[in-house]
């Protein structure tokens, strides 16, 4: 990640002020969900090999699956900014691109908060703990991420 960042503002060197912005502030959007991935799946690692609990090792095997998915996404995203040709880029569609699409991810984060719940709520009703700690989960990444996607929405509305 430290080596992404360094190549980010090297690259930034030769561009106009709004492009290395720009840049800027997609690493480090980034750079917070890798960063929230890589805790979790050290945190909900450890817990989901070593909790007894099966609410609770559900909570941490879910975690782990999603912060697999959020880690992919944050790595990818970062490789493409540094593989973008960023001089050649026409920011303004560029920006409200990306400001649309955190702001339909904040929508699915929304959902994803109430199917957690939802089989959290479930799992009580029918004594699955699993449900109880995978429904748990689901509410919290879907917490995290509708924070992360409006905030990046704003932050992204607040470049253009």
């Amino acid at each position: 990640m430290i080596g992404a960042l360094l190549l980010s503002s090297a690259l930034a060197a030769d561009l106009p002020p709004e492009l290395v912005a720009q840049q800027r502030y997609e690493s480090q959007a980034m750079g917070v969900l890798l960063g929230w991935s890589v805790a979790g799946l050290s945190a909900d690692g450890a817990g989901w090999l070593l909790e007894d609990d099966l609410r609770a090792r559900s909570f941490h095997r879910t975690n782990v699956a999603w912060n697999s998915v959020n880690l992919g996404i944050a790595g990818l995203s970062l490789v493409a900014q540094q593989r973008r040709d960023w001089a050649a880029l026409d920011l303004a569609p560029h920006q409200v691109k990306l400001e649309r699409t955190f702001w339909v991810n904040a929508g699915l984060d929304l959902l994803y908060i109430t199917a957690g719940s939802l089989l959290w709520q479930r799992g009580l009703n029918v004594d699955r703990p699993d449900f109880v700690g995978s429904g748990q989960s689901i509410a919290l990444q879907g917490g995290f991420l509708l924070a992360f996607d409006t905030s990046a929405a704003l932050r992204q509305r607040a470049l253009r």
